[in-house]
């Protein structure tokens, strides 16, 4: 769309695992940010959803990537208090500095 949202994007951002599932399965580029620099990770961050995490991050998904604003998918784990999500990204190598 104009806004560079990819299916993959919309999909993470309505919580359907099995669409994201498909999507990647048909080449989907894990680490495409749209105009503002968010990523398919960030929103499964944002919604608190470790299953399509872990399924991103099984495909390579950048836990250091930024937007913007200069948040990463830590910072989003971490305004949402999600404490699972937070140990899974650290544990992954995603950045605390």
């Amino acid at each position: 769309d104009d806004y560079g949202f990819t299916i993959l994007m919309r999909a993470c951002i309505q919580d359907h695992i099995g669409a994201v599932r498909r999507i990647i399965e048909n080449g989907a580029k894990i680490n495409m940010s749209n105009k503002y620099g968010y990523t398919a990770l960030m929103f499964s961050c944002q919604n608190r959803n470790i299953d399509i995490l872990k399924l991103l991050m099984d495909h390579n998904a950048d836990t250091n990537s930024s937007n913007e604003y200069g948040y990463t998918p830590l910072h989003y784990s971490c305004y949402n208090q999600n404490i699972e999500i937070i140990n899974y990204l650290v544990e992954h190598g995603s950045d605390v500095n």
